[in-house]
């Protein structure tokens, strides 16, 4: 194996600042890392020009600063440990330190409680994602793969929430067993959608002006069907046919949308096809499952990211936080559906939706 990247040998290196010359220059002394090096060296740097003066911090493989174009990033993953160039470097939203690390973890409480809150509500935790990101000042990759993994606290809390209808066991196996053939048909087409043209959707329409309208737009849909008179003849899971669940999924497509909010697409795609409330808000709960966790996988094998140990522990808390939080909406909000209608989220969704268009038309985005 030849050229195994050149990073920081020792400490106090005249002229470096700590840094590896992303531009090929080596900016001072440098020497030839060995891959022991990247995967486990650990070294003590003062690296007084990021940090200020005589301020030691831990330097590991995983957090080397880079030099690249006049300014310092940090690796968000070291792709190949025996490449001469280091691709996917990113700017690094998770600092070092006490001080940094516990508001690391604040951060990660308030995004699970807002991924928990509103993941299966039909008013899109996009549009409340945008704005939480913007006062927290987070950006970039890995807060993207950071909010798709605490998703995963939100749908094992729907999975325990749920347990007696989505577990195969006793005399209800039957039962469960045709649930989840349904929740897997409705899944399809998001899937094909999403690897033929899902990413390209979303960077496409992913902005703030697209999330605020589809907000409004999704918020006057509920209250619109909600006060349309029909006929809901389908009062349970099993009476959901197998067209009906896959028109059921095409809705769902929607979703690739920012703003749209699958749950709400869910929602009221199952009621425009002759199902209740209760049994609409059920089946969007456990399509779900199936649509978000194929989702996160796909996302995090395509990212190749890595995660170091303290990435690792907000992770945890941000999940656990997520799913505290989604269990507690999730039956708050099938005991509210029982004698409530859909109707006042499509007003919170409005409103919403104009406080995103504001923050935008004041330039705060």
């Amino acid at each position: 194996m030849v050229g195994y990247g050149r990073v920081i040998a020792g400490i106090g290196l005249s002229g470096t600042n700590g840094c590896v010359d992303h531009n090929g220059g080596s900016g001072g002394d440098m020497a030839t890392a060995c891959p022991l090096f990247l995967f486990f060296s650990i070294r003590f740097k003062m690296l007084t020009d990021l940090y200020g003066r005589g301020v030691p911090r831990l330097l590991s493989a995983s957090t080397i600063p880079i030099r690249k174009g006049g300014r310092v990033v940090y690796g968000a993953r070291l792709e190949s440990v025996c490449g001469e160039t280091h691709r996917g470097f990113k700017s690094h939203p998770f600092r070092f330190g006490l001080k940094s690390m516990l508001f690391d973890i604040f951060k990660a409480v308030i995004l699970g409680i807002v991924e928990g809150a509103t993941e299966f509500l039909p008013i899109s935790s996009t549009g409340h994602l945008i704005i939480v990101n913007q006062w927290l000042s987070l950006s970039g990759d890995v807060t993207k793969i950071f909010d798709i993994v605490i998703q995963g606290g939100a749908i094992v809390a729907v999975f325990f929430y749920f347990h007696k209808q989505l577990i195969p066991i006793g005399k209800n196996k039957g039962a469960v067993l045709h649930i989840w053939v349904k929740a897997l048909i409705g899944t399809i087409p998001a899937l094909i959608l999403g690897v033929i043209a899902g990413e390209s959707v979303q960077k496409a329409l992913f902005h703030p002006f697209v999330v605020s309208v589809a907000l409004i737009i999704g918020g006057i849909a509920l209250i619109v069907i909600e006060r349309t008179k029909r006929v809901h003849s389908i009062d349970s899971i099993r009476g959901l046919t197998y067209p009906t669940v896959i028109l059921i999924g095409i809705i769902q497509c929607l979703a690739f949308i920012p703003g749209i909010s699958r749950s709400a697409a869910t929602m009221l795609g199952a009621m425009m096809l002759g199902a209740s409330r209760k049994v609409s808000a059920e089946f969007s709960f456990f399509l779900a499952i199936p649509t978000i966790l194929a989702a996160g996988v796909y996302s995090l094998i395509k990212s190749g990211m890595v995660f170091n140990g303290q990435e690792v522990a907000v992770l945890v808390i941000g999940s656990s936080v997520s799913f505290c939080v989604a269990w507690a909406v999730t039956a708050l909000f099938m005991k509210y559906i029982k004698s409530h209608s859909f109707e006042w989220f499509g007003y919170y969704r409005i409103v919403l939706g104009m406080l995103v268009a504001g923050l935008l038309l004041f330039r705060v985005f």
